[in-house]
């Protein structure tokens, strides 16, 4: 496996984990508490949350 300390996450895995996707929430609850775990700094962009956002109003 690659090593890395920086991943960027787009829209879709933010949208499944606050939205408790019952299809990817355990695959998105690994990833993030390896993420934790390891120290690698998760990253995205100001239009994830403008996606998200403009779709929760």
């Amino acid at each position: 496996m690659i090593e890395f300390k920086r991943v960027f996450i787009d829209t879709a895995p933010i949208i499944y984990y606050l939205e408790n996707s019952s299809l990817y929430m355990n695959s998105i609850k690994e990833f993030f508490a390896k993420c934790i775990k390891e120290n690698i700094q998760i990253v995205t962009s100001a239009i994830t949350i403008e996606e998200y956002l403009v779709k929760n109003f």
